[in-house]
């Protein structure tokens, strides 16, 4: 009976390590952020009579 409970609590302990693992690899993958490109107005565009 012992053994099966340590079986069972063994998996609950692996279940736990790798929720934490993903949990730190998440905060060691930083987000990849773009930076908008900043539109240019050169005048050639004829927004105002939009």
């Amino acid at each position: 009976q012992a053994s099966r409970l340590t079986q069972a609590v063994a998996v609950f302990r692996i279940h736990q390590q790798q929720q934490r693992a993903r949990e730190v690899a998440a905060v060691k993958t930083p987000a990849a952020v773009s930076s908008p490109k900043a539109a240019v107005a050169d005048g050639s565009d004829n927004w105002e009579t939009f």
